[in-house]
Parts: C-alpha cells; structure tokens; sequence
C-alpha cells in the first residue's frame, strides 16, 4: 500500500501546484519591488507603527528622551526601553506589545540591534512570569451545531447576509479538519482548494489547501500545504466552489467578516458563555485529532 500511495500523492501535489499557479510562475519585474520595503508585510509595519508611536506618546507624557535623540547612546536607550517596558507589564499591555516596541525602535535604528540587552533583558523576565493562556478548544459536537445553524439560516436569509453565513459555514470544515490559523482560511479562494475530482476520484480521497505567506513562513516556506481528511468537508468544498471565480475568496470579507460570523452564529446559539474564539477551531481540530488517535503528539506539533 505504501509503495502504492507515494506516486499518487506525488501525482495530486503536483497537479495542485500547477493549477494553483505555484510551478511555473512567472518571477515579478524586479523594478516593481522594492527589497527593503518587501521585507515586513504591510499589516506588520502597521503593528509597529503604533508600537514605536506609542513609545513616543510614553516619552512625552513622562519627560523621557525621544528614540530619535538616543539613537547614538545606545546604554541609554536600552535604559529608556527597559522603562517603557515596566510601564507596558504595570499597564496590563501583553508581553507582545513589549516585543514590537523593542523591534519597532531596532526597525528605524538599525544600528542598534543587538546594543539593547538591558531592554531585551526585561522582556525575558516578563515571559517568565506571564501567565499561559490557553486557546479554549472548540468540541466536535458545538462545531456542527455551528455549521449547521449558519446552514439553516443562510438558506433562509437574503442578500449578502445568505452568502456571508453559507460561505461561512462551509469554511468552518476546513478551518477544524486541516488546522490552519483563521486568517489563513479567511483567505482561501478555489485556485488554492484541490478536492478530488473525475481526473483524480480512486487515486485519493483527501483534499488540499495551499497556505501562503503563513505566520512560519520564515521556517516552512512561503507556500504551505495542508491536507482535508473529512468526507463531508470535501463535499461541501466542492458544492461552494463549483462555478465560482478561480480567485474568488470563498468568504468576502477575509477574517473581519469570519470573525463576525462566528462571533453572531455563537451568540445566536448561546455559546457566548464557552469563551470561544476563530481560533477555537484549530485547537479543538488538533485536540479532536489526539483523543481520537487519527493523529499522534509528533504529527500535531508538525501540523
């Protein structure tokens, strides 16, 4: 079996890659990117954007030295960041807003990096003693519920609200079954979606999505496969996709509308109460994929 399976899951990779546009994609006219500019994406330089501003909204209001004016000394301005920092843990921010003001100042200064251990030093000591907090994992059972009440009542809305609750619902089975980020399947379109059809059905009986640009892209690559297990997950995938645009997004609206989708069918449902989140589903996925042995610990942390 094993020997049999190699080839045809080689076969399927391919022919996805290639009608995803992967293999044999044109290389972008060098005069149109900017190197430097391409390296953060813009939602990243947006974060620390009004992480930097913020470090010079503290300075003002706390007769601190500015960035700009420190950018020579670099012990003084380790020492500043490191009571930006203890103003950030006092003030509840989150150990990740310590980071992007670190990563914000290095980003303007380059020169600097690797001159603010002191600061750096504190954000180690603030991962220590933060506490964990876990994603609340979504059951199986409220998963369906959820998938099938934003069924019923997209067939019986008008408008964009019919689509925006069945696109919805249909993207819930992947987001559980192949266990990518929410804002990765937000984003989903049909050219990224490969689901087993008259060239393929008897070869395999598992479907593909491509995920790109993925938060470990840096690690994994910029171009990510995952793979669609569940029979009525593919089934869904392809009633939605039949005779949509090949970049479409099978949820207008990216991951604010997702949001707001689940947020309104949990709270039509009464799950308010249950703390769930879009990111939920990914870890009510790999947990549903441990207690049911489809997946041991080695292959969720790959996953």
């Amino acid at each position: 079996m094993r020997a049999r399976r190699g080839p045809q899951a080689l076969l399927l990779l391919f022919l996805f890659l290639w009608s995803s546009g992967v293999v044999g994609v044109k290389p972008l006219a060098h005069s149109a990117v900017d190197l430097q500019e391409a390296r953060l994406s813009t939602g990243y330089k947006q974060v620390l954007d009004t992480a930097y501003r913020r470090v010079v909204s503290w300075c003002n209001s706390h007769s601190e030295t500015l960035p700009a004016d420190l950018q020579e000394e670099p012990r003084k301005m380790s020492e500043m960041l490191a009571r930006h920092l203890q103003y950030l843990f006092e003030g509840n921010y989150g150990v990740s807003a310590g980071r992007q003001a670190l990563l914000a100042v290095q980003l303007r200064f380059r020169h600097l990096r690797g001159q603010l251990t002191l600061a750096w030093d504190s954000v180690r000591s603030w991962e220590h003693i933060a506490p964990i907090q876990m994603r609340v994992p979504m059951p199986w059972l409220v998963l369906d519920a959820m998938f099938c009440y934003a069924l019923l009542r997209g067939f019986g809305a008008q408008g964009t609200l019919r689509r925006d609750l069945i696109s919805f619902a249909v993207c819930l089975g992947p987001a559980f079954d192949a266990l990518p980020r929410p804002g990765e399947v937000a984003i989903l379109t049909p050219q990224r979606v490969a689901l087993p059809d008259s060239r393929l059905h008897g070869l395999v009986k598992s479907g593909l999505v491509t995920i790109t640009n993925g938060k470990n892209r840096r690690t994994f690559g910029r171009i990510q496969i995952a793979a669609i297990h569940e029979v009525r997950v593919i089934e869904w995938l392809q009633w939605l996709t039949t005779g949509m645009e090949p970049e479409a997004r099978l949820l207008p609206g990216g991951i604010q509308k997702f949001s707001k989708m689940f947020h309104l069918v949990a709270g039509d449902l009464g799950l308010s109460n249950m703390k769930l989140s879009p990111a939920s589903l990914r870890a009510g996925g790999a947990s549903h994929k441990f207690t049911t042995g489809q997946l041991d610990l080695g292959q969720l942390k790959f996953r």
